[in-house]
């Protein structure tokens, strides 16, 4: 069964692998733009805070499966180990006395996020998941939708005059699975509806992500490697053919012995042939239960949105995370220089 899974998905990404290299090419070239960016704003305040999409991370939590979908295959068990972990509400896992078909029955985590961007956007975010069992095989599948929500504009005519009024929103919709390939791999994949409208002007499309990530015997060490936003464009703004912005991550994260913090570091390649490889770090402190500190910073935000004229913190990001029971909060605050910050909060289970 998991022979003919990998077998099934490896196809799929290899198909879509191929169509984005050979389009994004020519796109390159031909210097077009690319559409559907705001899939690339992190609807995770802790991911937010740690400098934006990491491919690996630890302690995994469900609002991180659009950094990797194979995240969401942490809380699965492994067949042959026996082990049968609970969900924290740290996100970490445990082994328990709850038998395993009732695990799976009874398993489940969700969390919805919200922030404001510069000049009264709305990000948003809802999310769950679940884990069931297909023919003896562990696969937690997840539902969620993300989206920019940018409030109500004036329609204007060409001397000024205003002509109404119009409301604008991109959206995505996820579907995403995961599974474990061995007792420390799991791989995941994101199938993914996109939808923009900016007043009569409308655009939507196909994406896919997929993603592999491992993670030491010692629960100290994570290595992550996925592609996002493979896709195909449906229907187009003005008939004009666009790329979607097509990302590939490596990243690491470890944590040291003795050593009181979680380091990471993710690469970045969009596949254009004339962009410089983008990277972001970050930190995150073990203050002690229930709190931890987060820092980061995102070279692509710094040097997008950095002064000439003064040093500002553009790309720099920090946050908290605060655990009560079964639940966790987490703030974000991104700097975007002179254009002002961007706070998040996100709420999971």
């Amino acid at each position: 069964m998991i022979s003919r899974i990998c077998f099934f998905f490896a196809r799929l990404v290899f198909v879509g692998w191929l169509s984005v290299w050979s389009g994004q090419s020519l796109l390159a070239q031909d210097g077009r733009k690319e559409a559907f960016r705001f899939v690339e704003t992190p609807s995770d305040a802790r991911l937010s805070a740690l400098g934006g999409h990491h491919a690996a991370i630890l302690q995994i939590h469900s609002g991180a499966y659009r950094s990797n979908p194979a995240f969401i295959a942490d809380g699965l068990k492994w067949k042959d180990s026996g082990e049968n972990p609970g969900v924290r509400a740290t996100g970490e896992s445990k082994s328990t006395s709850i038998k395993p078909s009732s695990w799976l029955k009874s398993d489940w985590s969700a969390g919805l996020s919200t922030g404001t961007l510069p000049a009264g956007i709305t990000l948003a975010g809802i999310h769950a998941q679940k884990s069931i069992e297909i023919q003896g095989q562990s696969v937690m599948l997840l539902s969620g939708i993300h989206g920019l929500l940018y409030g109500e504009m004036d329609r204007r005519a060409e001397s000024g005059e205003i002509m109404g009024s119009f409301r604008s929103h991109d959206l995505e919709w996820s579907l995403a699975g995961a599974t474990r390939l061995t007792e420390r791999i799991s791989f995941g994949l994101t199938a993914s509806l996109l939808a923009s409208q900016y007043d009569e002007y409308r655009s939507s499309a196909l994406s896919l992500k997929a993603g592999l990530y491992w993670k030491s015997a010692q629960d100290q060490t994570a290595v992550g490697v996925v592609l996002r936003n493979a896709g195909w464009q449906m229907a187009r703004y003005l008939s004009v053919k666009e790329s979607l912005p097509v990302r590939f991550s490596v990243g690491i994260t470890h944590k040291p012995t003795y050593f009181p913090a979680r380091l990471m570091a993710t690469w970045v390649d969009d596949l254009h042939a004339n962009f410089k490889p983008d990277w972001l770090i970050g930190t995150e402190f073990l203050l002690g239960d229930p709190v931890r500190f987060r820092l980061g910073y995102n070279h692509r935000t710094h040097t997008d949105l950095k002064s000439a004229s003064r040093i500002d913190l553009s790309g720099v990001q920090a946050g908290l995370g605060i655990t009560v029971k079964e639940w966790t909060i987490d703030l974000s605050r991104s700097s975007w220089g002179r254009l002002g910050g961007v706070f998040q909060i996100g709420i999971s289970r």
